[in-house]
């Protein structure tokens, strides 16, 4: 029997919270480690600035330690900040072992990060334009990016997702679900408004809205406190697991006012769990969310829509039932995660050298 692709892919800890650990635990539950020979490398966790850097200094001790020459594929998970600079140490040190990189790019604000000034602008373009490959996750980005970097190898990879969770959705009280760091970019405020301006409404119709996340948790306790609106939101702080899976299992809509993201595993989630999604218009939620079919677009801060399209579906219990179902046929045609491994594991394959190609992958 041939020997699989080795490939290393390093990101955040699987326990971050996050989008990429969260695509990481996805690549895993579709069987990425049986189909590639991989090797997880944490390069990120949570914590103080010392962790961080700690678990860095280990990510790069494990590294070293990889054989050097064409047999290995480093698979980077790349967002703006500390971790660009983290990835492009990593990337000096895999074209020094002739390693073949891949770029997956995430991260909300990379492209104000990457204009921020002219230093970052040349760094960035430099770093896209000597990966072997590059994987974004919309088309929007991949234009982008095709605009911006000399690299020919860019394609569209959309964040997995697992599919069938639900077939219908839970009876009683309308309950409203909010995933995400609590803050002005998530546009948790909008929201606020929307519920403070419509309090009467909202309390007569019996609906809840469950803001769960981290980030501003005390201002958005102070809002609520402020403006009469315990009655209505509950702030549980960030959530996973079991108590993240009960919230999904028992709300009704998912609502993410974003005025900045790039794939949101937040709405892919609740896709898979058969809700209507009512978010914003901007990066590559319109890829997710067909406008009448499984939710409704808005622009960020339009509070109006926001407002008219939340009661149409608190309104309209057949219309949530048949968004809902037509969410979990997007999730299987588009973002099942055995489909997005597959086309993962055909990049690592086409991107192998001659020998390493003929490998068998099962």
């Amino acid at each position: 029997m041939q020997n699989k692709l080795n490939i290393i892919m390093m990101g955040s800890a699987l326990s971050v919270q996050g989008g990429v650990s969260e695509v990481e635990r996805e690549y895993l539950k579709a069987g990425l480690e049986q189909k590639v020979n991989l090797s997880l490398i944490p390069s990120h966790i949570d914590g103080s600035k010392t962790d961080k850097l700690f678990e860095f200094a280990k990510a790069l001790k494990s590294y070293l330690f990889v054989p050097a020459g064409r047999q290995s594929i480093l698979h980077l998970h790349l967002s703006h900040g500390a971790s660009f600079y983290r990835k492009l140490i990593l990337m000096s040190l895999a074209k020094a072992k002739q390693h073949k990189v891949i770029l997956h790019l995430h991260g909300s604000d990379f492209e104000e990060f990457m204009y921020k000034n002219r230093l970052l602008t040349f760094l960035t373009r430099q770093v896209f334009n000597k990966a072997d490959h590059i994987l974004v996750l919309s088309r929007r980005w991949e234009k982008l990016l095709k605009d911006f970097s000399s690299n020919p190898h860019i394609t569209t990879l959309y964040n997995p997702a697992s599919h069938g969770q639900l077939t219908h959705q839970p009876k009683g009280n309308i309950k409203v679900l909010f995933l995400g760091r609590l803050g002005e970019r998530k546009g948790i405020y909008d929201l606020l408004n929307v519920i403070k301006r419509n309090k009467i409404y909202f309390a007569e119709k019996k609906v809840t809205f469950i803001l769960a996340g981290d980030g501003e948790i005390e201002e958005v306790t102070r809002f609520v406190a402020e403006n009469g609106l315990e009655k209505l939101a509950e702030i549980p702080g960030w959530v996973s697991g079991e108590q993240k899976n009960t919230y999904l299992r028992d709300s009704h809509i998912l609502i993410l006012p974003s005025y900045n993201e790039q794939m949101p595993m937040s709405i892919l989630e609740a896709m898979s769990y058969g809700y209507p999604i009512l978010a914003t218009d901007i990066a590559g939620i319109p890829e997710m969310i067909e406008q009448g079919e499984n939710g409704f677009l808005f622009s960020p801060g339009d509070l109006d829509s926001m407002e008219k399209y939340l009661k149409q579906l608190c309104e309209d219990e057949a219309l949530r039932q048949q968004m809902g179902l037509n969410s979990q046929r997007i999730i299987a045609e588009k973002f099942d995660s055995q489909l997005i491994t597959d086309k993962l594991v055909g990049i690592y394959q086409n991107i192998a050298s001659p020998l390493e190609r003929s490998c068998q992958v099962s």
